[in-house]
């Protein structure tokens, strides 16, 4: 195992499972047919946000280099490439390196995207530079005079190199100074090659240096060139040093090999892959290793992205934030900035590859555990809860307390704790007897129960809990009873291959029973939470059955909506542009839906919950029929909730009436 710290609308691209093989580029560049589309979409817009850059709500909203964005977009339409590359020019010293990691803010606070997908500005940009360089429009233009002045730049990142164009541009003699053997700082070593291949920089590099630019690789200023020195010899200096000093996780156990910061691992990989192509091995190699990533950023999906390549045997990402919603809510409304969640290309892969998002929210690290020899074998982690400070107003994300998981050991004939004594792996609870009324031999029952700091409490599979467990490295032994392991069939490993011949409906009942355990939805305590989990799976079966999807394919959907806790029931009601029903942590049947004209988030009522699971559950009902039913029942709470609203809304303005009248 190995532990790393990290601190939208697109060209079309290559599979997940397809780039996966190698670390080039996987974006595919428009055709100029369809550049010139695009371009033509650009004068759909009234007003162009794009090129804005201002600040709203604490985000930057369009493009802070302010791009003449409609600009060069009118001018790729008409077909006027060399005018679009000098307009581009002005505001971007360096767009082959913008037009492939930028997070695109021109295209999020896109007019046309209001309402539609927004015009692929960043393609667009692409589309201009690599015509300008295929032909010649990109070429070395030497100044034609030079001042006489001398600058030192130190460092070779994106600050150095643009510090370094501009003064270039003006006539000064500049040299840059680069601690490392590659001119790029971030844009070689931190970003890795299948978003930034190091050709582009080589080939900008080159062109600087026809200019008249200066490099010097392999110097570390300060210790192999001295302050002083530089100060006699230049008549300024420019510090462009970058900030590498990485943000440490204070946990314990933080000194177990194994765990590297997030910028050496993605360097160290770039590095042997120019270098050797990875033969050299000189590379912390990821293959074959259970990879944590602690930081849910973007160097985070670098680090996603790059231990898939390696081998990984699976990958985690744990992220402090909560999950941003799918959707902009009220709060976030367009111009700003999109609050919504992004998965990214390496998220997109681990999906690919291992079934699931490899994000855990709300959770950060407690302590690392050690094996014999010193290295992490494992992670335990906390999770954490926005709480605002009431003086700054500033939230921040803390621990939850009260939240705990309880076992139960039933029918012990023989007990070897006692209450408050700390238990170590491996340490002996008790031993099992043949206790009960109605006894069948030696047995145990073994109940797991979450308790949440809001007092509620849920109980989950214990055959599943202890699997979690053991693939987390805390279980050395295998869980045996009469010889055969009890967590068989929760590997997911080969041993699950029988269900494949499932239909959907026993793919279901896999999924959520625990005939096994003896305790799981069957065995819940509080009888709302185990109706709103009826409705829900029942419901999630309905929608993938009448969705036309084939067995395997609706295998798939189940799965994908149980990880989620949410079933999408555009299937049910298609007139809606977002309808989904959701199941809390502690059990909640929430209905979200937003039909263009009304957004509403409401918990389900017992009596709703309850005609829901009677219908669902009936079986001398036909799909159809039940369809038919359901979708009633959804509208009649829409409809009312829509009601309630427009009547709070009415009696809001008749009260705005009555005072301004007072008045």
């Amino acid at each position: 195992m190995i532990a790393l710290l990290s601190t939208v609308a697109a060209s079309p691209r290559q599979t997940p499972k397809e780039r996966i093989k190698n670390f080039n580029e996987f974006h595919i560049p428009l055709s100029k047919e369809r550049q010139q589309i695009q371009g033509a979409r650009c004068m759909n817009c009234g007003v162009p946000f794009c090129q804005a850059g201002m600040n709203i709500m604490g985000m930057t909203s369009g493009c802070p280099l302010h791009n003449l964005v409609p600009e060069w977009n009118d001018l790729v339409y008409t077909g006027n490439w060399e005018q679009a590359y000098n307009r581009l020019k002005k505001t971007n010293n360096f767009p082959e390196f913008t037009s492939r990691v930028c997070p695109a803010l021109c295209e999020a606070a896109c007019t046309c995207g209001h309402w539609e997908d927004p015009v692929t500005c960043k393609a667009n940009e692409h589309g201009i530079i690599e015509n300008a360089y295929e032909q010649g429009y990109a070429a070395a233009k030497p100044p034609k005079v030079r001042t006489g002045k001398k600058i030192a730049v130190i460092g070779s990142g994106p600050a150095g190199l643009a510090a370094a164009d501009q003064l270039n541009k003006r006539g000064h003699s500049v040299t840059v100074y680069e601690r490392d053997d590659r001119v790029g700082g971030l844009l070689m070593y931190g970003i890795p090659n299948m978003k930034l291949e190091k050709w582009v920089i080589d080939r900008k590099v080159a062109v600087m240096k026809e200019e008249g630019i200066t490099f010097v690789t392999g110097t570390n200023v300060g210790k192999d060139v001295k302050a002083s020195k530089l100060l006699k010899e230049y008549d300024r200096v420019i510090l462009a040093c970058g900030a590498k000093n990485p943000r440490d996780i204070k946990a314990p156990g933080r000194d177990a090999k194994g765990i590297y910061f997030a910028v050496d691992f993605l360097k160290a990989t770039t590095k042997s892959l120019l270098d050797s192509e990875l033969k050299d091995g000189s590379y912390i190699s990821a293959k074959g290793k259970k990879v944590v990533i602690i930081g849910g950023g973007d160097t985070g999906n670098d680090c996603v992205g790059t231990s898939i390549r390696h081998g990984c045997a699976s990958v985690t990402q744990l992220e402090m934030m909560p999950k941003a919603p799918d959707e902009r809510t009220e709060m976030n409304p367009w111009p700003e900035w999109p609050r919504v969640c992004k998965t990214d290309y390496g998220q997109e892969e681990a999906i690919a590859v291992f079934g699931h998002d490899p994000r855990i929210y709300q959770t950060t690290v407690k302590q690392f555990l050690k094996d014999d020899e010193g290295h992490v074998r494992a992670i335990e982690t906390i999770k954490l809860a926005p709480v605002k400070n009431e003086e700054t107003g500033r939230t921040t994300m803390e621990q939850v307390s009260g939240s705990k998981v309880q076992c139960t050991y039933m029918h012990l004939k023989e007990v070897t704790v006692k209450v408050g004594d700390v238990v170590q792996a491996g340490g002996k609870l008790g031993t099992s007897g043949n206790t009960g009324t109605r006894t069948t031999g030696e047995h145990l029952h073994f109940g797991v129960t979450n308790f949440y700091a809001d007092g509620t409490k849920r109980d989950i599979d214990p055959a599943a809990y202890l699997t979690e467990i053991a693939q987390k490295g805390n279980i050395k032994l295998e869980v045996l009873h009469n010889g055969n392991s009890l967590l068989t069939r929760y590997k997911g490993t080969e041993e699950n291959a029988a269900g494949k011949n499932l239909s959907p409906d026993g793919w279901m009942k896999k999924l959520l029973s625990s005939e096994d355990s003896g305790v799981g939805m069957s065995g819940c305590n509080d009888p709302i939470v185990e109706m709103a989990m009826t409705a829900f799976s029942s419901l999630m079966l309905l929608a993938v059955q009448i969705d036309n999807k084939n067995e395997e394919e609706q295998k798939t959907a189940i799965s994908k909506q149980m990880d989620s806790g949410r079933i999408n029931l555009k299937s049910l009601l298609p007139g809606m542009k977002n309808c989904e029903l959701a199941i809390s942590e502690n059990g909640k049947a929430i209905l979200r839906v937003n039909n263009g004209e009304l957004r509403m988030s409401r918990e389900l009522t017992t009596a709703e919950l309850s005609r829901l699971s009677a219908t669902l559950n009936n079986n001398t009902l036909t799909e159809e029929a039940k369809r038919i039913r359901v979708t009633g029942m959804l509208n009649t709470v829409i409809l009312s909730e829509a009601a309630s609203q427009n009547f709070e809304q009415g009696m809001s303005q008749q009260q705005g009436q009555t005072e301004n009248l007072k008045r």
